[in-house]
């Protein structure tokens, strides 16, 4: 949804683009979860009583996370328009159909597939709270935040029930992040990704040599 009303958006241009940037930003200054909640509980509703509530749970997130994918798409696209080959492809006539999915659509999905893949664990960790709080999916479907919620009734005599998902939760969230920064990183040219890659490892090493000095003083 994110991509499309941006690409829109920023393809066209004009008063449509302006209406549509104003009801992003108005999305984007509302917390995602706090929309998730209110939606959740809409959805609550007696007209809604046929979705299920996985269902229900996957719809109210997918319409309070949509904004930051429709203002990062939008500005791609703006900026691959400026770039001198459409200029190339409208001089020989092209269609906005043809331009579109030949020269901007790949730069968009391919912003998208880095920033979503990081993006992921914090949806994760959405719907495990979702869960947590009663408002996701209901037993016996198997979900984390809904472990968690299970296993705190009997924390003291079988902690594991409450450790194991949480450490789970914990080690995916973490492997989408950096499976994130990953695909970030690739993405970057060789020569700006190798100068972070040096100054990271020069951090690293001015803060072990900062730690020895401090032990030694100690």
């Amino acid at each position: 949804i994110g991509v499309v009303i941006g690409s829109f958006a920023g393809y066209v241009g004009g008063r449509t683009e302006l209406v549509l940037i104003s009801i992003i930003d108005i999305a984007l200054a509302l917390p995602s979860l706090i929309i998730a909640l209110a939606l959740i509980g809409v959805f609550s509703g007696t007209a809604w009583v046929w979705m299920s509530d996985y269902w229900k749970m996957i719809i109210a997130l997918t319409l309070a996370w949509w904004a930051n994918y429709a203002r990062m798409s939008r500005a791609v696209v703006v900026a691959e328009l400026q770039q001198p080959y459409i200029e190339a492809a409208r001089v020989m006539v092209a269609s906005h159909m043809w331009i579109f999915t030949r020269h901007i659509l790949p730069h968009v999905l391919g912003l998208v597939v880095v920033y979503a893949s990081a993006d992921a664990g914090a949806l994760i960790l959405a719907i495990a709270t979702l869960s947590f709080l009663g408002l996701g999916v209901a037993p016996p479907t198997p979900e984390w935040g809904q472990m968690l919620v299970d296993g705190m009734s009997y924390i003291e005599d079988s902690p594991r029930l409450v450790i194991i998902p949480g450490l789970a939760l914990t080690a995916v969230v973490v492997s989408f992040n950096l499976l994130g920064e990953a695909f970030a990183l690739q993405k970057v040219p060789k020569a700006v990704r190798g100068g972070l890659l040096r100054r990271k490892k020069a951090a690293r090493t001015a803060e072990e040599i900062a730690r020895a000095a401090t032990e030694a003083k100690a």
